[in-house]
């Protein structure tokens, strides 16, 4: 039988940290990419075309990885191929 380690815990409380601590992890994160001048989404794609060395991607694979759609994917790459990213 598995152990209920959240017994004690109120639900909502929960939540409420885990909201709490996410807002600051996305507030670090956002410093972090200007200082690249690129935006988080800008910033993922190229962390995962460089992950993904000469082979590359396919626009389908980027965008799964990405989690968007793949007009999506196709228009962001081409805006940041526009911008010399």
């Amino acid at each position: 039988m598995e152990e209920n380690i959240f017994k004690d815990v109120d639900s909502l409380e929960l939540i409420a940290k885990m909201t709490a601590v996410s807002e600051l992890t996305n507030k670090i994160n956002n410093k972090f990419y200007k200082n690249f001048k690129l935006t988080r989404i800008q910033f993922r794609t190229l962390y995962f075309l460089n992950m993904a060395g000469d082979e590359g991607y396919k626009l389908s694979e980027l965008s799964k990885k990405l989690n968007i759609a793949n007009p999506t994917c196709s228009n962001l790459v081409d805006r940041m191929a526009s911008a010399g990213l």
